[in-house]
């Protein structure tokens, strides 16, 4: 019996390790395919990895949109992928890695950063940062939680759209540029990264917290809100609602239709050396805190270039607008813009 147990025991083996990633892996893709079909959440794969650390297959064990891309622009990232093996009594062995990520679309940090601060708190940090900046000021409406101003440097001054919905939590701080320059024609340049950094930088110096990305799609904003709120918070109801796919502006209620508090028109110079103006509506959607996300124009004709449909979008990303509420929540409403271009 002693033998038997002993022969028994020297048979057992330590269990293998699971293989890991080495550092340098490509980054998993999001397709442009699956970013137009608006597909985020998250995809699950198992991965089998050999004893020299090479992938040698890939089964998805979740995916958040199926047939938009995603599974085909994971797999050709995921063979190239290097491992450390599994290890299993000191060798090398077979393994399977497993993982989870998340696709989700977020604003560019240089448009759009939340804070665990109020809006009043925010407002107020917005302005001390123009101060130190030096812009000076063309709208300034605390009721709205807009400001615009311009830095003042002759054929390149540019014009600095600042957003923070006062009835936001946490605050949410949008910027938006404009940018004319006789090198380009007077063909405006929107939302450039450089001024729109530097406002962001002097202005979490003075906060002294680092903005939060904020997710493109207006239900994943709330939930990232709702996260970063205290749980008895008297905003986080209608966020969880928002966050549960609900809040879309019921039909015929008019209460719940959003109402525009600032506009921006765009020049573009073109065949008749901007003489005439044309008006182009642009379709996008309101949020529950009032910022207007393009989506695309409408009605557009053969005539219409590139440039132009540039001018008529990044005008309409400028545009803010106060949010509708219905039962006491604010809404998300699809909403279209006109706008006067002059060609």
């Amino acid at each position: 019996m002693l033998m038997i147990l002993l022969v028994f025991l020297g048979g057992l083996q330590p269990a293998a390790s699971m293989p890991r990633p080495l550092p340098g892996n490509a980054a998993l893709p999001y397709p442009e395919s699956a970013r137009a079909a608006g597909a985020e959440g998250d995809v699950a794969f198992r991965l089998a990895v050999d004893r020299t650390g090479t992938v040698t297959g890939v089964r998805f064990t979740d995916v958040a949109r199926p047939d938009v891309g995603i599974e085909d622009a994971f797999v050709r990232t995921l063979l190239t992928w290097r491992f450390s093996p599994a290890m299993q009594a000191g060798a090398a062995v077979d393994g399977e890695y497993q993982a989870r990520v998340t696709l989700e679309m977020l604003m560019p940090m240089h448009t759009a950063r939340m804070y665990t601060v109020t809006p009043e708190a925010a407002w107020s940090a917005v302005n001390r940062v123009a101060a130190e900046l030096k812009l000076t000021a063309t709208r300034r409406d605390r009721d709205s939680g807009l400001l615009v101003m311009n830095t003042g440097r002759g054929s390149d001054d540019q014009e600095l759209h600042v957003f923070v919905p006062p009835a936001a939590k946490p605050a949410r701080v949008y910027l938006g540029s404009r940018q004319e320059s006789q090198e380009r024609g007077d063909r405006p340049q929107f939302n450039g990264r450089e001024l729109n950094t530097r406002f962001y930088e002097a202005l979490e110096r003075e906060l002294r917290i680092v903005g939060e990305p904020i997710p493109q799609t207006p239900w994943r904003r709330a939930l990232r809100a709702v996260q970063l709120l205290p749980t008895d918070a008297p905003e986080a109801a209608c966020l969880r609602g928002l966050a549960a796919g609900g809040g879309v502006m019921p039909a015929g209620v008019k209460d719940a239709l959003p109402e525009l508090i600032h506009r921006v028109d765009a020049n573009y110079t073109g065949p008749t050396g901007g003489t005439t103006i044309e008006m182009v509506r642009v379709v996008g959607v309101v949020g529950e805190d009032g910022y207007f996300t393009p989506l695309r124009l409408e009605g557009k004709s053969a005539d219409t270039t590139a440039d132009f449909a540039t001018a008529g979008i990044g005008a309409a990303s400028l545009y803010r607008f106060k949010p509708g509420r219905f039962n006491g929540c604010p809404v998300i409403a699809e909403a279209r813009v006109t706008i006067g271009i002059r060609r």
